[in-house]
């Protein structure tokens, strides 16, 4: 049976915010809120965006773009943005940061094909990260 498009990157999503909080976390299991610093179980915690998931051009960017953030900042304070923009300027350094502004606007429909190579990826990653993990 076909899977629908929805359906791949819904999967796709769920794994990644896995993986995202799982890549931060500690071999017990606990991550560091990336905007407040807080910790809590990987399982507790969000994959927060720093620019909003309706940016479909960016919307699986790992490397810069999610990070694991509690549901506090996450949900109730929209995600921080100033302290996310600030550590990922940190982080990156302010020509990176500018390149991840301008990716935004980039008109991405992603391809079913695409969707599921990066999930199979996606998957082998995750499965290495669980296995260090408690």
């Amino acid at each position: 049976m076909k899977l629908k498009k929805k359906t791949i990157w819904n999967k796709l999503w769920k794994v990644t915010s896995e993986l995202v909080r799982l890549r931060y976390a500690d071999k017990s299991g606990l991550v560091e809120c990336y905007t407040c610093g807080s910790k809590k179980h990987y399982k507790q915690m969000h994959a927060g965006h720093f620019i909003k998931r309706n940016h479909k051009s960016v919307f699986f960017d790992i490397e810069m773009n999610i990070r694991p953030q509690c549901t506090k900042c996450n949900t109730f304070y929209g995600g921080r943005q100033d302290e996310f923009a600030a550590r990922l300027i940190r982080e990156f350094g302010y020509k990176k940061f500018l390149n991840l502004m301008n990716r935004k606007h980039e008109i991405k429909n992603w391809s079913t094909s695409e969707l599921i190579e990066m999930l199979t990826e996606r998957e082998k990653e995750l499965n290495l990260y669980r296995k260090g993990v408690k």
